[in-house]
């Protein structure tokens, strides 16, 4: 080494890159050594200047294609300036053949492979391309990627081990690849045993692997803690694969309800669909009818193609398919059915609100929280604003007589089971 390349590892060691890629590249447009390219190209990375690090990297690989300490140079600058989606130069027509290429160059020791993959892997995703997540998902060893969640602005965000595993069993879901995804699921709850989505992964393909029964009861063990429209939907689903169309029209009624002020409904036109479908099965015509075209509806606003299946259902039962409601129309008036339907079985509870907790008022809108006593017993349900029917929410306060249902919940405090009140009215 001499006195030049000593100067380019102090400076480089003390962290002034920019002084250290002065000499090396003098040295390297003198000599074009391997040794001097790599500790120009390793500076480069440093800078953030990764297309230039790019460009020297790939030069010298070709050149020593034994080298090995420029291959995770190499690896660094191909994924910043190629793979990760907020470069400037991104190449996603080039996306696979790079990762594989990253996969190559860190043969013997994985340091940008796993992040390189979950980019790869997240662009694919995010264009419902499951065909390629699923593909790379053979590719990479999890166990690669980090398992400690991000904490950033007082927020913890999913580490990437987890995010890769909630990526790859929603394509495997995607593609009704079944066995595998229940066994990378079951892994991946080895590792985060507290995950919902990795939970409804296993649950949806144990399922769908012929387990149905105990399927369901693992999805509505979920429901405690997530009461999301598709969760309904799902549950909805094992039970029409058992053949049980009471079931299924129960969940399915559930999942419209839950989702009557969620926001464009297109995506959910299959649930729509499904219950319409049912309903004409059970020989409730004029609601099946409805359904039929709430979820025509949602798709021709969504300017998506009909499909065969709505077609031939609409033309068996005669469905009129020119009409000038809207979807959100639809589901306006459909609400009514929705509401009657979830709670004509359910007992209607009376009491009066006992305490009220955490209110106030943001831009405009009155929230909070509170407990209800449940009339000649001692025993008290909690509630919040938005469970009341009413949108005068000025009017709740503590005395309040009131009628309300009792429906499952889960106490995030004390981590268990629980029940709450909804769908609250003044008595």
């Amino acid at each position: 080494m001499n006195k030049l390349q000593e100067e380019a590892k102090r400076l480089r060691d003390a962290n002034d890159f920019k002084g250290a890629s002065n000499i090396y590249k003098k040295l390297y447009d003198d000599s074009a050594d391997k040794w001097d390219g790599w500790g120009l190209a390793l500076c480069f990375n440093k800078l953030k200047k990764y297309k230039e690090a790019l460009l020297l990297s790939e030069k010298i690989y070709q050149e020593h294609p034994d080298f090995n300490f420029i291959k995770s140079t190499y690896a660094l600058s191909l994924f910043m300036e190629r793979i990760k989606q907020s470069s400037s130069s991104f190449d996603s027509k080039n996306l696979e053949k790079n990762l594989n290429m990253i996969l190559h160059l860190e043969e013997d020791g994985r340091y940008f492979s796993g992040a390189a993959a979950l980019e790869t892997v997240d662009y694919f995703s995010k264009n419902n391309n499951w065909e390629k997540v699923y593909e790379i998902s053979s590719k990479i060893d999890p166990n690669i990627l980090s398992i400690e969640s991000v904490k950033w602005e007082g927020k913890i965000f999913p580490s990437d081990r987890e995010k890769w595993y909630l990526k790859i069993t929603k394509a495997c879901a995607s593609l009704e690849k079944w066995i595998d995804c229940m066994n990378i699921a079951k892994k991946g709850l080895e590792d985060f045993p507290d995950v919902i989505w990795l939970k409804r992964s296993y649950a949806l393909s144990y399922g769908n692997n012929g387990n149905i029964k105990e399927a369901i009861k693992l999805l509505e063990d979920l429901l405690y803690q997530k009461k999301d429209w598709f969760m309904y939907r799902d549950i909805a689903r094992m039970h029409k694969k058992d053949s049980n169309l009471i079931e299924e029209k129960k969940y399915l009624i559930e999942g419209c309800f839950t989702s009557r002020g969620v926001s464009d409904p297109r995506f959910r036109w299959k649930m729509y669909y499904d219950l319409g479908c049912n309903l004409l099965k059970s020989g409730d015509t004029e609601y099946g009818k409805l359904h039929i075209q709430l979820a025509y509806a949602a798709k021709k606003e969504a300017e998506w193609p009909i499909g065969e299946d709505l077609h031939k259902i609409m033309t068996k039962h005669d469905i009129e398919e020119q009409f000038e409601k809207s979807a959100k129309q639809f589901i306006k008036e459909l609400s009514v059915f929705w509401e009657q339907q979830k709670y004509k079985n359910k007992k209607k509870e009376v009491g009066k609100i006992k305490i009220i907790l955490n209110s106030g008022n943001k831009e405009g809108k009155i929230f909070g929280s509170g407990f209800i006593k449940k009339a000649e017993e001692d025993q008290n349900y909690y509630f919040t604003f938005k469970d009341f029917k009413y949108k005068d929410r000025k009017l709740i306060k503590v005395g309040l007589e009131v009628v309300f249902y009792i429906e499952k919940s889960f106490d995030y405090s004390k981590g268990e089971k629980s029940e709450k009140a909804v769908n609250i009215s003044f008595k």
